[in-house]
């Protein structure tokens, strides 16, 4: 099993491709991707 988390638009960024050194999280992701489960990470 795995979980896939998109990052452009999903967990942060604006949507479109940002370059690393510029893209950003969300006030909320931290908080949501600490409920995935340890079993789920890759």
């Amino acid at each position: 099993m795995g979980f896939f988390l998109d990052r452009d638009g999903t967990i942060g960024g604006n949507g479109g491709g940002v370059h690393p050194f510029f893209f950003t999280l969300y006030d909320f992701s931290g908080k949501a991707i600490l409920l995935v489960p340890k079993w789920a990470y890759l």
